[in-house]
């Protein structure tokens, strides 16, 4: 059973004569012998403090006597009645010293008094599962069974104290006419508890109002009752009262009024309509405005760079929202593990129209500078990888990102005819926040690479920069210029001839993406797209001129509250415009097949094959994949999942010719980092030189 925190009382100003009826059975519980029946104690009514006087409630609540409901019924409410724990009390003084003990040592300690707990609601009485949880974790009987108390006077002041737990939780839900009845056999081995209750109705909210203390409205105008997440009709409980109480201050602080606070709370319960009103007094406090800001733990970070990421200026109205802004530029930088930015717990400098501005203060604690990560990847046909980064997070001081990468691949894939197989590259980048102005950056990059799939082999030196700036939430626009100059050995004609091919590119890529994914690697919700177009001109080498047109789009839908289940969705689509396909260099033709594209086939082994079965590439591409990601446990997930897709000769997809479609089932191991990827996948459309299976490995989901 799902066990809710303990509940509070309500509030002192909300103190009720509650009906606690409580009283212990006869003997009667089940299991009690009956030829030695518990003397019968009943509970005292209720306290003094309970009933109508200095805390009665407001707005027609009980008052004296008439506080007390018409059907209690106790079975005695004499003043000379006992409550239940009495008759343990009594029991405790009957037994002699060391009884029970199985060696009659005068000097041993008696057994703990161990006991039982029947906790429901009273016969014939339907009560919410979610009041009895809140109730039993109110109960120190529950709560505390398995350490029972080291006597029976222990046990009779646990139960007494159970009384005003229980009433206050009970008042806390709303349910203040409810009862409780508890029943006590001293003579059962162990002893026998029963608690049950009987809720009653349920009050309820009937009004909510929000004032200053003079009666008018906050400053700026009334608010909108309707973000204190407490509206009329709903229950009556503590919790959500003080919630509500709570979302003021936030609320008042978007006006500027960042000091706000309730004052008085005021709440007036009408016994005969069941119902409850909400009084709020505000104390609003004086208008604040952002004053200087102060960073602590900076470390080696340029001040000036945390500065430049502060979105107000001195004297600026205070605004959580740009504080908030703030945390998560300053996050964003990359070099800092905590970033915390409050207003200074001071009262400020008074201005002329009265308000007061503020210091700022901005504490935050840097990440190690170095840091080094790996990483494995496998594939049946394209073998094993292995990559590994060292990085610098803060380079030159401002937050700059230098990262260096090396990398093996095609460990264990078959040779493409000359070449010893291997994969090499060596590259590095430099990240450079706030270019020219904030939030843009600057990437640099350079990669020496030498590659042998099995559509081609490539020795390749290329030089990037591209600056990127965020252009709305989620959207980020980057443009920006390549230089490769490469040496590429391929079958241009798909007759089998390898012919080699010099190449000197300058490439102009602009690209938009979008990304609202609550996980980088392992997505639930959201979704993803990306468009690009990238102009290539040769002013040197073999190849011609030519533009690449790629866009995709990703989807993440979550089936179920506790996301187990996550259904995921994408397509992309690619095209070469402007010279024939021999002009296009291998690198820059599109190919499909593999883990990342259409599981089942081998890597780039979807589309035009030349007469070695080798891959051509082609100028057009479309792809698209559906995935059921079912999370077992907090660790194993499933993934069924169906790929398709196909590469066309033509500038444009032929979907005449058809698609190649690929099956399977994927686990999922979740670490922390992200979830490490097994794929099987099959071949639906196989063809002759096509392997029944494929394997692949690797860290994160597929898309």
């Amino acid at each position: 059973m799902l066990v809710h925190p303990i509940a509070l009382a309500l509030l002192p100003s909300l103190t009720l004569a509650l009906p606690l009826v409580c009283w212990s059975a006869q003997g009667l519980a089940q299991g009690a012998p009956t030829s030695q029946p518990s003397p019968t104690t009943a509970a005292p009514p209720a306290k003094p403090d309970d009933a109508a006087g200095k805390d009665a409630p407001k707005g027609g609540g009980p008052q004296g006597a008439a506080a007390q409901p018409a059907d209690t019924s106790p079975a005695d409410t004499s003043d000379d009645a006992d409550t239940p724990g009495a008759a343990l009390a009594r029991k405790a003084e009957q037994a002699p010293d060391g009884a029970g003990d199985a060696n009659d040592q005068p000097d041993a300690e008696p057994p703990p008094a161990t006991y039982t707990v029947d906790f429901h609601p009273a016969p014939g009485v339907e009560a919410d599962d979610g009041l009895m949880d809140v109730l039993r974790s109110a109960s120190s009987l529950i709560t505390l069974q398995n350490d029972p108390p080291s006597s029976l006077l222990g046990l009779e002041k646990r139960i007494d104290n159970d009384y005003d737990k229980l009433a206050a939780a009970l008042r806390s839900e709303g349910y203040f006419d409810g009862s409780v009845m508890v029943k006590v056999d001293a003579d059962a081995k162990p002893v026998a508890v029963v608690i049950e209750v009987t809720p009653r109705q349920r009050y309820t909210i009937s009004k909510i109002t929000l004032t200053q203390t003079d009666g008018s409205p906050p400053p700026g105008g009334p608010l909108d009752l309707g973000k204190l997440h407490l509206k009329p009709g709903d229950a009556a409980r503590g919790p959500a009262i003080r919630d509500a109480e709570a979302a003021v201050t936030p609320l008042m602080a978007t006006r500027g009024y960042a000091r706000a606070k309730v004052g008085q709370r005021d709440l007036a319960v009408d016994v005969q309509a069941h119902t409850m009103a909400v009084a709020f007094t505000l104390d609003p406090g004086p208008l604040v405005r952002f004053g200087p800001t102060t960073f602590t733990g900076l470390g080696r970070v340029d001040p000036e760079v945390a500065y430049g990421r502060l979105p107000w200026k001195p004297g600026d109205v205070y605004d959580p929202a740009k504080v908030d802004t703030a945390r998560n530029k300053l996050t964003d930088l990359g070099v800092f593990s905590q970033v915390r930015v409050v207003l200074d717990d001071v009262p400020g400098e008074a201005q002329p129209d009265g308000s007061r501005e503020v210091p700022m203060l901005g504490q935050m604690e840097e990440r190690d500078r170095h840091f080094i990560n790996t990483g494995l990847t496998y594939g049946t046909t394209d073998g094993g990888a292995a990559t590994a980064t060292w990085g610098d997070r803060n380079f030159l001081g401002g937050a700059e990102a230098l990262t260096v990468t090396g990398s093996l691949g095609g460990v264990g894939r078959k040779k493409f005819r000359n070449s010893d197989g291997l994969d090499y590259s060596l590259g590095s980048t430099l990240k450079k926040p706030d270019f020219l102005e904030t939030d843009t950056t600057l990437n640099l990059s350079a990669l020496a690479i030498s590659e042998h799939p099995e559509a081609y082999s490539r020795d390749a030196i290329t030089l990037g920069a591209i600056v990127t700036h965020p252009l709305m939430p989620h959207l980020t626009g980057s443009a920006g210029v390549t230089l490769e100059q490469s040496s590429i050995e391929q079958d241009l004609t798909g007759n089998g001839v390898l012919t080699t091919t010099d190449n000197t590119l300058v490439g102009l890529p602009v690209t938009l993406k979008f990304d609202n994914t609550d996980n980088l690697l392992n997505p639930t919700q959201g979704y993803r797209w990306n468009a690009g177009l990238t102009p290539y001109l040769s002013p040197l080498g073999d190849s011609g001129t030519f533009i690449i047109g790629n866009a995709g789009a990703s989807g993440y839908w979550a089936l179920d509250d506790a996301k187990a289940y996550v259904f995921a969705a994408r397509v992309n689509l690619g095209a070469v415009f402007g010279g024939s396909l021999a002009q296009v260099p291998a690198d820059k033709r599109f190919f499909a097949g593999g883990g990342g594209s259409v599981r089942g086939y081998a890597y780039q082994k979807v589309g035009p094959l030349d007469v070695n079965n080798d891959p051509t590439g082609g100028r057009s591409l479309i792809e698209t994949s559906a995935e059921l990601r079912i999370r077992l446990t907090d660790t194993i997930g499933l993934v069924p999942f169906i790929d398709g897709g196909n590469v066309f000769e033509s500038a444009y997809p032929d979907l005449s010719q058809g698609m190649r479609w690929g099956a399977g089932l994927g686990v999922r191991y979740f670490t922390s980092f992200g979830p490490l990827r097994l794929d099987v996948g099959v071949p639906l459309d196989r063809r002759s030189g096509d392997s029944m299976w494929q394997l692949y490995v690797s860290i994160g989901q597929s898309f």
